[in-house]
Order: C-alpha cells, then sequence, then structure tokens
C-alpha cells in the first residue's frame, strides 16, 4: 500500500486533480486510518469462528425471502441481490467504494466530531478484474470489481463500486491501493463537501437520509449529550 499525507485543502486538492484527470479510480473514505480494509461479513468472520460462509448464505437467503414486500423492482440475480442487501446494512462479503471521490469523502467526515484521523483510499479500476455475473459470488476465485445494477436509489446516488471478497476475513490490500491521510483538515474539508451538496440527504436519498441531514445542518449536540 501507498501512503500519502496532505496537511492542508489546497495540497490535497491539487492531488485529487491530478489524480481524477489520468486513469479512472474508485474511492473508500474511512474516519479511522487503523479500521482494515475488510467487508463488514469479513468483520464478523475474523473475530468469530461461528460466522462462516455457512451463515453468510444464510443470511443473505433469509434477506431474499423477506425483503420482497418493501421491493418496487426483484433484483435479477444473486449479484444484485448481494449489492441491494449490502446497501441496506446486511453483513456481506462485498466492500464499498464508489467512483466518486466525493462520496468517498463523505464518508471520511460523517460524524460531526471529528475525533478520527480521517483517510481516503484511492485504486485505480484497472488494479482489479470486472466479475463474471456468470459464477456465484460464493465460488469467485478472486478480490474483483462488481458495477451493480442501479436497483436502488442509494447504489444510484452514491456510484456505487463494490469489491468482493472471497475470503472475507482477510485484510484487502494491493500494490497500487493508495491510502490518503487527511486528519490535518477534517473541518474544512466536511465544510467544503457541504458546499458542494454532498450531504447525508444527497448520500442517502430517502426519508431516512433527509432526516439525518436536517438533524447535522440544523442541530448542534454536545458530544455527552448524543
Amino acid at each position: 500500500m501507498i501512503e500519502r499525507e496532505f496537511t492542508t485543502w489546497e495540497s490535497f486538492d491539487t492531488a485529487l486533480q491530478e489524480r481524477v484527470s489520468g486513469e479512472l479510480c474508485i474511492f473508500r473514505g474511512e474516519s479511522q486510518a487503523n479500521y482494515e480494509l475488510r467487508s463488514r461479513f469479513g468483520r464478523a468472520a475474523a473475530t468469530n469462528s461461528f460466522n462462516d460462509e455457512q451463515v453468510e448464505r444464510f443470511i443473505l437467503q433469509e434477506f431474499k425471502r423477506m425483503a420482497r414486500p418493501f421491493l418496487v423492482e426483484i433484483p435479477a440475480d444473486i449479484w444484485d441481490w448481494l449489492s441491494l442487501a449490502q446497501h441496506h446494512g446486511l453483513p456481506t462479503r462485498l466492500l464499498d467504494w464508489s467512483i466518486s471521490p466525493l462520496v468517498g469523502l463523505y464518508f471520511v467526515v460523517r460524524e460531526q466530531y471529528f475525533t478520527g484521523d480521517g483517510v481516503l483510499y484511492v485504486l485505480p479500476r484497472g488494479a482489479l478484474r470486472g466479475v463474471d455475473r456468470t459464477v456465484s459470488p460464493f465460488e469467485t476465485p478472486d478480490v474483483n470489481l462488481l458495477f451493480p445494477t442501479h436497483i436502488s436509489s442509494r447504489i444510484a446516488a452514491q456510484g456505487a463500486v463494490l469489491s468482493v471478497h472471497p475470503e472475507p476475513a482477510a485484510i484487502f490490500d494491493h500494490p497500487k491501493l493508495e491510502r490518503w491521510r487527511l486528519q490535518e483538515f477534517l473541518p474544512t474539508l466536511a465544510g467544503r463537501l457541504y458546499g458542494y451538496g454532498t450531504t447525508e440527504a444527497a448520500m442517502f436519498p430517502d426519508l431516512d437520509g433527509l432526516a439525518r441531514y436536517l438533524e447535522s445542518s440544523c442541530i448542534r449536540w454536545s458530544s455527552t449529550a448524543r
């Protein structure tokens, strides 16, 4: 992994403009630099051996069985089901990325209180192959990229790209993966994103996202009251 550190918005913005004007990349933001690149199910599997592939398959099957009353459109295949489940919080072997650096940066500064050290992961799209959708996600041998069908407003709004991890508990790394440290100017970054309209309501275009946007933009919480 390639490490880069930025201390000002100006130096970061210059580097980002250079990056996006070159090869196509995908982006993932984290509020903590020590947050390991594992999928959510991977974190569960790494900490408790009970969480094996059988459990992973079961919860996806139950999601498929129980989600239908809430759907306008039924996903076409298991890849669409897995993408939908991921974007509604089900632990899967998928890791969220975006084609937009603004979306990645939003997740760096999503919390009002900037207690983390804030990092943006940058990976060239060509570093990983696209998935073969004729092969089950549970049988894909390598880490691949899934560009999901836009079957939900969240997937579309976030410019979602998903990496698929055949060994969910393994920490993802790649020689071309870059980690940009942004701790020194997180409040400035948050203000810039708000000015660009990269808000909770834009990232989660539903009533939950609207309510959280109004809360974050209009209410000031103390760290003890929240």
